[in-house]
């Protein structure tokens, strides 16, 4: 498609569903209502034509947008550092769920899980749209877990996932017995190598 083309069908492409409503009963904004018709299609057409392996991950994914929007995320430490950031589970680098956040609203509402912070409730909601007649394995990053936090324990009681998270050793309920001094590492490594 040229140039000239795009730009054509973006001048005259506007999303405006004025039959959704844009924010809670509480008040809360909901960023992402104006695309959800389309958010849904993509996402139920991504379910329909893939069932995930018994291995899956959850993680977070930036779509790089340079616009003005308040509902972006700068984090430079990304190899996309400004853009929209979706919690997105996945199957060897197949998304089959997803779901939007916002920098001004943080997540869009999923249900409210006692103890868990609402990224968290994420994983549980994510977790739970997989089918239910096989057994799954989830992986996560240091973003979703941590040694205090319940939120294994929640997949396996609640839903029969199992699952297994990195953790911060410098975090403040990570055990002390488990905690590997750097020394240690690089010993090891020089060890090994010799």
């Amino acid at each position: 498609m040229s140039l000239n083309k795009f730009q054509q069908i973006r001048r005259y492409l506007r999303i405006a569903a004025l039959d959704i409503p844009q924010t809670t009963e509480e008040g809360k904004r909901l960023s992402y209502r104006k695309v959800d018709p389309m958010i849904n299609q993509l996402r139920s057409a991504s379910q329909a034509f893939r069932l995930p392996s018994f291995n899956n991950t959850i993680d977070e994914a930036m779509i790089q947008c340079t616009g003005c929007s308040q509902d972006t995320y700068k984090i430079p430490s990304k190899p996309i550092e400004l853009g929209f950031k979706f919690h997105c589970l996945a199957d060897h680098g197949y998304i089959w769920d997803f779901h939007p956040t916002s920098n001004q609203t943080r997540p869009d509402p999923v249900p409210v899980i006692q103890n868990l912070t609402a990224t968290r409730g994420i994983v549980i909601f994510l977790a739970s749209q997989l089918p239910k007649r096989r057994t799954w394995h989830i992986y996560l990053d240091n973003f979703y877990t941590s040694p205090g936090l319940p939120l294994l324990a929640l997949l396996r009681d609640r839903l029969g996932i199992l699952a297994c998270g990195t953790a911060r050793p410098n975090s403040k309920d990570f055990p002390k017995e488990l905690a590997i001094s750097k020394k240690a590492v690089c010993v090891t490594i020089l060890l090994l190598g010799s």
